[in-house]
């Protein structure tokens, strides 16, 4: 991690990948899905105010979208967050915002924008919507995937999301939207996130039918273990190693 004034640049030298985070004062809200992205994301965002002094300056709002499929994970993204507290006491962290979703995930596009806009009504000082989304794997990679993985959109899984995204007055900020999981990686290495951190993060979702099995399909989400077939499973093996 190297910075140049108010700019933070990730290398990954392996990967050949460059990821760069600037942040202004004020208010400023991350997506938080209790994954490893958006848990890389609030780490490395945390290390950035830290390291630039800016514990007076930025307030962290933390936003969790809660889907029915996964009733779990609102108490997974307060266990992280306390943890984040705990390394990063002198950080200013909001209460989380919390929208429920149970509907289906064709139909999410469309209420997140809901759920923006009234968050940012509620919320006129937030200054970014800072999000973890990410590159896809390179399509080889994906190729090598067992079935082709027929059923996916591969521009979807292959194509970068712009840096900003304007939803109205609301500026959404994706600084890792040139790189892959692999940074994912190398960010829980490099800042040592906690192994207990880590262990409880779920990348799993076998509820959402992404499935190279047959037998998966219409299987529970509560697995005792991961299923190895959907897209966030196959992208975990890739990245870091193991299901």
């Amino acid at each position: 991690m190297i910075y140049n004034d108010r700019t933070l640049t990730i290398i990954d030298y392996e990967s050949e990948q460059i990821a760069n985070l600037t942040l202004p004062d004020g208010l400023v809200a991350i997506a938080f899905s209790a994954g490893y992205d958006s848990t890389a994301l609030f780490y490395t965002i945390c290390q950035y105010i830290t390291d630039l002094n800016l514990e007076s300056r930025i307030t962290i709002l933390p936003v969790h979208h809660w889907y029915s499929s996964q009733i779990d994970m609102f108490d997974k993204c307060e266990f992280i967050i306390e943890q984040i507290k705990k390394r990063y006491p002198n950080i200013t962290i909001e209460e989380t915002e919390v929208y429920f979703d149970n509907t289906l995930y064709a139909n999410q596009r469309n209420l997140h924008k809901v759920y923006w806009k009234d968050l940012f009504q509620r919320y006129p000082d937030i200054q970014y919507l800072v999000k973890g989304k990410m590159s896809g794997p390179p399509k080889e990679v994906i190729d090598s995937w067992p079935d082709g993985w027929w059923h996916f959109d591969w521009q979807n899984v292959l194509k970068s999301p712009p840096e900003y995204e304007y939803d109205g007055n609301v500026k959404h900020y994706h600084p890792f939207f040139n790189i892959d999981k692999r940074i994912t990686k190398r960010i829980f290495d490099y800042l040592d996130i906690p192994k207990v951190v880590y262990n409880t993060i779920r990348a799993c979702e076998v509820d959402y039918g992404f499935m190279r099995r047959e037998e998966y399909r219409h299987t529970p989400y509560f697995l005792e273990k991961p299923c190895e077939g959907c897209l966030p499973c196959l992208q975990k093996k890739w990245a870091f190693g193991e299901f």
